[in-house]
């Protein structure tokens, strides 16, 4: 008898933050950053569901938008065009 074997592979997540900027005549900007990492899917959305983003726009600085969102380890959101 064959015996069959089930590979499970296990996948971090990752909560990023992205934020766009612009300005007036200034092309528009993204910056990625790491805020955490997770075993699951669930406790990284779970996580991300309770962040209140930052909405605070400095008067020298050019408007900000930003939003979280979780991805697996194996996907970098800074090396996607």
């Amino acid at each position: 008898m064959k015996r069959r074997t089930l590979a499970v592979i296990a996948c971090a997540w990752v909560l990023w933050v992205q934020t766009r900027t612009s300005g007036a005549g200034q092309p528009v900007r993204d910056a990625w950053e790491i805020v955490d990492t997770f075993g699951s899917q669930e406790d990284c959305e779970r996580a991300r569901v309770t962040i209140k983003p930052n909405t605070d726009k400095g008067e020298e600085l050019p408007p900000a938008r930003s939003r979280y969102v979780c991805f697996p380890d194996t996907l970098d959101p800074k090396a996607t065009p």
